[in-house]
This record gives structure tokens, sequence and C-alpha cells, in this order.
């Protein structure tokens, strides 16, 4: 059946009503939470001082951090309104983007000297580049680095991994290409929890890096740890699935 209304109408509908099942969303309410610390973390920066003996890079590399802090509330909200109105796989290339701030943040915070800090704003050493810098320091750098290729192919107009997520077929067994807005359960998870946990990992940062408690957002990291694990695994039975779905007949 065709329709005769304008794909922008059609699209504002859903829209609609998505937001208005958001709530069904968990990972709604941890992006929005982790958002909510971020923010409560950054104003409690506002007129902090130097700790006694501060090397003398400190009010770049806090400030740095604070930018960081900044770019990262923004981008957060952005996936935020992108998931909520059924755009998860639009909303890849922005988790990326979140979490080379998070690595900024991060590395800012680890360099009072504020090496790392004006690198950052020339592009140069370890923050010059961004694969680099997402990877830089974490536990499993292999891991990161596919979560980065992975979220990297998803940001740019890669035809496989598109396919791989929005193609479907109908009732007669051919091959469309879904245009509305709609949930995606894989999309949806990853970008909610990795975007979650990124925000917190730039609170953190920021504590570390004017010297505030982190025992609150250190609470939250932990409960996002354990959404988190449960929704890589979520996307990977959704992935298995899949698979087999789209395997052809026969």
């Amino acid at each position: 059946m065709v329709s005769d209304q304008s794909f922008h109408t059609l699209c504002a509908e859903r829209e609609g009503l998505l937001l208005g099942s958001v709530d069904n969303l968990p990972g709604i309410a941890f992006l929005d939470r982790a958002e909510d610390e971020l923010f409560r973390v950054t104003q409690e920066t506002t007129g902090s001082t130097a700790p006694r003996e501060a090397p003398w890079g400190w009010g770049i590399s806090a400030h740095a951090a604070r930018v960081a802090a900044a770019m990262a509330l923004r981008t957060g909200r952005a996936i935020s309104l992108m998931v909520s109105n059924g755009y998860g796989v639009e909303a890849a290339g922005l988790v990326r983007r979140l979490g080379e701030i998070a690595q900024h943040a991060i590395g800012c915070a680890q360099d009072p000297s504020a090496t790392y800090a004006r690198n950052w704003g020339e592009g140069a050493g370890k923050a010059g580049k961004p694969s680099s810098a997402y990877v830089r320091g974490t536990a499993d750098p292999n891991a990161t680095r596919e979560k980065y290729g992975f979220l990297s192919s998803m940001g740019h107009a890669d035809l496989v991994p598109y396919l791989n997520f929005m193609s479907a077929t109908d009732e007669r067994g051919e091959i469309v290409h879904p245009v509305q807005p709609a949930r995606h359960p894989a999309a949806d998870a990853i970008c909610l929890a990795s975007a979650a946990c990124d925000l917190v990992r730039t609170a953190l940062a920021v504590c570390q890096a004017h010297g505030l408690d982190t025992a609150r957002t250190m609470a939250l990291a932990q409960e996002l740890h354990v959404f988190s694990a449960a929704a890589d695994r979520d996307a990977d039975a959704w992935a298995l699935a899949r698979e087999k779905a789209m395997q052809p007949a026969g």
C-alpha cells in the first residue's frame, strides 16, 4: 500500500510514538543519570583552585578536562535524542566521538604538566590521532580497537555494516530497506550503554583533574559496568539471531 503522506510527516508521527514509549528503554534512564552526574561534577569545578604544589600546567589540564565535559554533555544529549526518536543506528558515529572525548579528558587529567592538553589542542602527539586516543590506556586494546572500527564503519557510509543492521525481509521473502525511525535492539543497547559509560568516565576524569571526591561517581560507574555487560550480551544474542534469520532458505 502506497501512502499519500510526505516522508517527513510519516517520520514525525513515528517519532512521536517512539518518544511515548521511551521509558521502555532502560538504557535511557542510565544515560540520563550519567548526564546528570557529569553535569553535577562540572558544576562543582566552578571556582576551584589549584591544589598545593600543583605542577605549572595544572590550570591548562584542568580547564581542558572541563572543555571535554562540555563537549561530552552535548554529544551525550544528542545520542539520547537520536536513540529516543528511533535513530539508534545513526547515533553510532556520535558514540565514537563521545568515546574519543572521554579518552581526551582522561589524558588531560592524568598529565598535569599539560603536555597532553596542548597536544589535544594542536592535534599532535598521543592526542593527535583519534584511533590512538580512543585505545590509549584501555584494559583490552584489541577489543577497544574492534569497537572503534565498528563504530567508525557505522559512522561512515560503509555499505555492508549498514545492510547487516538495517536490511530486512518482507512477507514475500524479499529484502527491503526500512527508512522510517524504529527501535533497534542491538544498536540502541550499544549506543546507550557506551554513551553512559563514557559520560561517567569523563566525570571521573574531571574529578581527578580538579581534586573532587569520586565516591558518588564511582558508585554509578559500578552500576553501569553491570548494565553494559548485559547490553553487550543482548547485542551479541541479537547478532546471532540476525545472522540466522538472514541466511538463504534451502
